[in-house]
């Protein structure tokens, strides 16, 4: 089982138990009183979607906007665009799942007291996941001195890229997302964080064609090519 498939299985195990935990809420009885409620079944469901839709939306939409709207350009405008992305859509898409479950057991949302007494938690949780985002995101970029260093630094810090290897040595990049590959030309291998910009500014095609095997496969530039030095750079999609 790759590692995507794996993060699922553990991302959905944890979503159904907090949602048995939610659903469990104010219940007197056993843990199988509870499973024998009317709608369970859908509160499980409704849950583990809203739970998990959280847990992979939120890391997306940090990682698209900091190369668009970097903190440090405009702070105003990105934290506009990281309150919109990051919590009101979010919160309207649970709202979404939240009525359609009430409208299942055959309640609506506006009788049922929820949003009075959850909708500030639902916006509490989103605004601190979206710290935490941030914060992993920062850290990641600071652990792997990568977005901390500019082109016209690159020659003069260039042994403290990629655990001590020089960018020169690089052979192959396969960039998917968060999730990297990068193989060097004696044949070591490791997945790492990168940015995709960062690749496209110090890896060049002329770099890459040394070991006559390079390429940079970015989601982020499909149907789109890139000029580097008079060159334009691989893509593979």
């Amino acid at each position: 089982m790759t590692l995507p498939y794996k993060k699922l299985l553990i991302l959905s195990c944890v979503a159904l138990f907090a949602s048995h935990l939610v659903a469990s809420i104010g219940v007197e009885g056993t843990t199988l009183d509870v499973i024998n409620l009317k709608g369970y079944p859908y509160a499980l469901f409704m849950g583990a979607a809203i739970a998990l839709f959280i847990l992979y939306s939120l890391p997306v939409v940090t990682t698209e906007l900091n190369p668009r709207f970097p903190w440090k350009n405009n702070w105003v405008v990105r934290l506009g665009f990281q309150f919109l992305f990051g919590m009101i859509m979010p919160f309207m898409i649970v709202m979404f799942f939240i009525s359609w479950y009430f409208w299942i057991v055959g309640f609506w949302i506006l009788e049922t007291g929820w949003l009075e007494y959850y909708s500030a938690t639902i916006l509490a949780m989103l605004f601190f996941l979206n710290i935490f985002n941030e914060l992993f995101a920062e850290l990641s970029s600071e652990a792997n001195n990568i977005d901390s260093i500019g082109s016209e630094g690159m020659e003069s810090q260039e042994t403290n890229l990629f655990r001590g290897r020089s960018y020169k040595d690089v052979v192959y990049i396969n960039s998917n997302n968060r999730k990297n590959t990068i193989m060097f030309t004696d044949g070591t291998e490791f997945p790492y964080q990168l940015s995709i910009e960062f690749a496209r500014t110090l890896l060049s095609e002329s770099t890459h064609l040394l070991a006559k095997r390079g390429q940079i496969v970015s989601l982020a530039s499909i149907n789109r090519a890139k000029w580097v030095d008079g060159k334009r750079l691989r893509l593979q999609v």
